[in-house]
């Protein structure tokens, strides 16, 4: 579900960034198809991080074109959700201010309307956050302040979705668990996602198109179709799909 729904395919068409004689990344050319989630990996330094900024818009110098849809492609045009290492909840907000201002001031209102409404309480109770609307960062976990930056970014009609590393700082057993919830969740609010890890099992369990960059310069050097998303696969049969590890050591051998 998706209170708007103005999605289209991102084109990135021989995007290079050169920083004092050097390329940072080099002719990269990707077509990125609606409501899917494509996971980033690859060596340090390859140019993943860079993507993501030139996609932000922190980073305007580069050389290419960027599409979406049939229209040139801008960050001060297009919505988009970011979804950092950090969380990036401000200290003064509750958790009922920072998932739902953001959503207030795309709709350009200071009252939700029954739809909009909806979503919030689904997407509440969706990530486990009903009862904590009224609290402040410093009165949650890390896994509390990660779920509601997940109910942020998905809740908010964005076209695109930007991650990087978002669940690197968690430990093991609380990392799996937002995975699991990041998924569940996503698959009842779908959007264009490009997820940076550096973790090989994450990008499987998570996403549906794996890109490896590599090199330096860096370049896009494999795309390969995740056959465990197929038919909207939870977390837990996409681990326990013979598939999984065979598809690890394929990773694994691409990264160089």
């Amino acid at each position: 579900m998706s209170i708007l729904n103005n999605q289209q395919t991102l084109y990135l068409d021989d995007i290079s960034l050169r920083r004092a004689d050097k390329f940072i990344i080099k002719n990269v050319s990707l077509e990125l198809a609606n409501q899917k989630v494509y996971a980033l990996i690859g060596p340090s330094g390859t140019g993943k991080s860079t993507l993501l900024n030139i996609l932000s818009g922190v980073i305007k110098d580069f050389d290419g074109q960027i599409k979406m849809g049939e229209h040139s492609y801008s960050p001060d045009n297009h919505l988009i959700s970011l979804m950092p290492q950090n969380y990036g909840l401000l200290p003064w907000q509750t958790v009922e201010q920072a998932i739902c201002l953001p959503l207030k001031a795309v709709l350009k209102t200071k009252q939700f309307n029954s739809e909009a409404e909806t979503s919030y309480q689904e997407m509440l109770n969706l990530l486990g956050l009903k009862g904590l609307e009224k609290a402040y960062p410093k009165q949650l976990s890390g896994g509390q302040q990660q779920r509601v930056a997940i109910a942020r970014s998905l809740l908010i009609p964005s076209q695109l979705l930007l991650m990087d590393e978002p669940f690197s700082a968690l430990d093991a057993l609380t990392r799996e668990t937002l995975q699991t919830v990041f998924l569940n969740s996503w698959q009842h609010y779908p959007k264009t996602t490009i997820l940076i890890t550096h973790d090989i099992e994450e990008a499987l369990l998570l996403s549906d198109i794996v890109l490896v960059m590599n090199g330096q310069p860096g370049r896009v050097t494999r795309e390969i179709v995740n056959p465990l998303a197929e038919d909207n696969a939870t977390l837990n049969e996409r681990r326990q799909d013979v598939r999984f590890y065979e598809l690890v050591e394929t990773l694994r051998r691409e990264i160089r």
